[in-house]
């Protein structure tokens, strides 16, 4: 019988380990691909979760509007000057930092970033020790909202009063890596520390956006529980957008924005009684909010940390570098003005465009993996009429 040659056997083996090799680097370079989708994945994931969270409550809204007399200066002993929608609750969303006098959290400690959105909504949380109440009244009103902040995990530079990360982590040396993100936050106030009748009552006690602004400073009364949580992390912008329905018939003369500079206010009517677009909210719900949020990974939140700098790090930074700052003519800001013949009629809804493609190309420009999620959600308890 004929034996393999030594020869033939080294090329065997030669021929075995190259087949090998080319097996091994195809399983590297499918392994390294399913990593980086898998971690594509789970922060989208965690996002997706987030925005249906927040869609669905935003759509919850309430303002128990009813229609009453209005009295010159809230004097009762005075007769009444005419009938108008009247609530003592709340809806507000806009320009959380940019803006000028229109912020919403104009504060210097809230580290925050495009949009916010804050309203009540019947959900009977309750905290501390008063979980029998909700037990026996589940309609019971909460104060709630979403923006974004920007801050690190690390104790020695908590936000609020309150530190991210696990106590477990927050010992040996050295510590874990310090990790600057985006995070989508949920404000949620128990029903027994609900404050927004001290602001809207006839005679308010505290400023009228107090009753989320004290809320958010905590431990502001101290007694009072954590009240808010991180949704998602790595949202880099979060835009909310009151708009008309399509099917509505808008009459001929009325205002066809709802939300100029993306500022929607149902008691504007207050400090601004005679801007027309605080008359046309006045008190009530706006029919659809558009909500859109844009979401990096985690690897490229974590290359955009580095390529920042060393610690520690400021959202004028992080934001600038991202486009989202420049005054009052950033983005999602204000819609352009009149003069402007791209943008046609609706230039609310143009300009938010615009401004989405100018964020989508800078991401693009910085090698961030990203994903836009956008939708319009209907205010069940909106009964819009002009």
């Amino acid at each position: 019988m004929r034996a393999f040659t030594l020869i033939e056997m080294m090329v065997s083996i030669s021929l075995l380990m190259l087949l090998m090799l080319v097996t091994l680097s195809i399983l590297n370079a499918v392994t390294a691909i399913d990593t980086r989708t898998r971690a594509k994945v789970d922060t989208f994931r965690e996002a997706r979760a987030g925005f249906e969270v927040m869609t669905r409550r935003v759509s919850q809204a309430m303002l128990n509007t009813y229609w009453d007399y209005e009295f010159p200066n809230n004097d009762r002993s005075k007769a009444p000057t005419k009938y108008v929608r009247q609530s003592e609750l709340h809806f507000i969303s806009g320009p959380t930092k940019l803006g000028g006098a229109t912020a919403l959290l104009p504060d210097a400690g809230m580290l925050s970033v495009t949009h916010g959105i804050f309203f009540q909504t019947p959900q009977g949380l309750t905290t501390g020790t008063a979980t029998n109440i909700s037990a026996n009244l589940p309609n019971l009103l909460n104060s709630s909202g979403y923006f974004i902040e920007y801050a690190t995990d690390l104790a020695a530079k908590t936000v609020r009063g309150y530190t991210e990360r696990p106590a477990f982590l927050l010992s040996g040396t050295p510590l874990p890596a310090e990790r600057w993100r985006f995070r989508l936050t949920e404000f949620n106030q128990g029903s027994e520390y609900l404050q927004v009748y001290r602001a809207t009552s006839p005679t308010p006690s505290i400023a009228a956006l107090d009753w989320f602004r004290t809320a958010l400073k905590r431990p502001t009364p101290t007694s009072e529980p954590a009240n808010t949580r991180v949704l998602a992390e790595n949202v880099v912008a979060l835009v909310i957008l009151p708009h008309r329905s399509k099917n509505d018939i808008v009459p001929s003369g009325a205002l066809t924005q709802l939300a100029p500079s993306y500022l929607y206010n149902s008691r504007g009517y207050v400090t601004a009684p005679s801007d027309q677009y605080a008359l046309l909210s006045r008190n009530q719900l706006p029919p659809m909010v558009q909500v859109t949020m844009v979401v990096m990974d985690e690897r490229s939140a974590e290359r955009f940390q580095t390529s920042l700098g060393a610690s520690p790090q400021t959202i004028a930074t992080a934001t600038t570098k991202l486009g989202l700052t420049s005054g009052t003519t950033g983005l999602f800001v204000k819609p352009s003005t009149t003069a402007n013949p791209v943008l046609g009629s609706d230039q609310e809804k143009n300009q938010y465009l615009l401004d989405l493609k100018t964020l989508e190309q800078t991401l693009v420009n910085l090698n961030i993996t990203y994903r836009v999620f956008s939708t319009d959600v209907s205010i069940l308890q909106a009964k819009w009429s002009e």
